[in-house]
């Protein structure tokens, strides 16, 4: 599966209003805990990996995030497997992962045009707003990431101001 996605700082309020007046479903608002692990033999912060356990009210799931398809997007493979034990953390542990951090948020969901826009209140960060499209064709980049500007632009956010770095990589920053 490839994440295309679009991640821009935002005030929320007249994110929601405009999400309203668009008519956009309402799907959900949860809480994400996420976990980061680093490979025991090589550094995800250098290879632009990423594999996290995310506790939500979904359960848990482990994700792998592939490095960037390129410079100017945050677009990357992704694989997420549902856990039904939570002794993952331990076998990780096990296996010499290392904790590398980790990310808190409430996560507020809607559907507007077949792209998933994910209102996000990160614990030390400011607010985000995330457009996500998840696909499996590659081939369709160019073409899904004009429709993440475009729903962008009618949600009145400039996607020239999105950002690259993982929420992670914000918060060691900050």
């Amino acid at each position: 599966m490839i994440d295309f996605e679009l991640k821009i700082p935002a005030r929320h309020g007249p994110i929601r209003s405009r999400l309203r007046k668009l008519k956009a479903k309402f799907i959900e608002i949860d809480f994400n805990h996420d976990v980061y692990y680093n490979h025991p033999t090589r550094d995800f912060r250098n290879t632009d990996e990423a594999l996290r356990i995310r506790n939500s009210r979904q359960g848990l799931t482990l994700t792998y995030k592939g490095p960037k398809l390129d410079n100017r997007s945050k677009t990357r493979k992704e694989l997420n497997v549902g856990i039904l034990n939570k002794n993952i953390e331990e076998l990780l542990l096990l296996l010499d992962f290392k904790r590398s951090g980790e990310v808190k948020k409430e996560r507020e969901t809607w559907l507007f045009d077949n792209v998933n826009i994910l209102l996000d209140d990160v614990e030390g960060l400011q607010n985000f707003v995330e457009l996500e499209i998840l696909g499996d064709d590659e081939e369709q980049k160019s073409k899904v990431e004009n429709k993440l500007k475009i729903t962008a632009n009618k949600l009145g956010l400039d996607p020239e101001t999105h950002k690259k770095k993982s929420y992670l990589k914000l918060l060691e920053i900050s």
